[in-house]
């Protein structure tokens, strides 16, 4: 069984939607080694197309911190005592899925870039890159035209 058909078989297996993009950059790039840049070029844009769906998803579940949607709620929260002591474990919770997001989005932000980058370099075109920068209350995804010159 020769690469091609290894990695055809582990996307059937993937388990999730970045790691079916992972396993189309390495599609794209053993097509492009094998000299076909149309399927190389559709497997990047496959990928790219998979992992920032992954990477919006990431973004908005690490801006995903408020357990109350108001002051008066938390307020009352506090009066009522025992109550608290569900919502504070309830807040770690979502603060601790917010960092495991965060540390994704630092392991993708760089794929993202190089697939951007692998394309410019194969076809003169881009997908863009993407900037993920820390606002007042959230995360942001902004995306970068055209996509950092390819190394040289």
């Amino acid at each position: 069984m020769d690469a091609l058909e290894q990695l055809r078989l582990a996307r059937r297996h993937t388990k999730s939607v970045a790691e079916q993009g992972v396993v189309e950059a390495q599609l794209g790039y053993v097509q492009f080694l094998l000299d076909n840049r149309s399927e190389a070029r559709y497997w990047w844009t496959e990928a790219h197309k998979h992992l920032s769906s992954e990477v919006e998803r990431l973004i908005e579940e690490a801006s995903d911190i408020k357990v109350f949607k108001s002051r008066r709620s938390a307020t009352a929260v506090v009066y009522f005592y025992p109550a608290g002591i569900f919502v504070i474990a309830k807040k770690i919770r979502k603060v601790q899925r917010a960092e495991r997001a965060r540390l994704a989005l630092a392991e993708l932000q760089p794929v993202l870039t190089g697939l951007s980058q692998s394309l410019l370099a194969a076809d003169g075109e881009s997908l863009g890159s993407y900037e993920i920068t820390q606002g007042i209350a959230h995360w942001e995804l902004r995306k970068v035209y055209p996509a950092l010159p390819a190394p040289s």
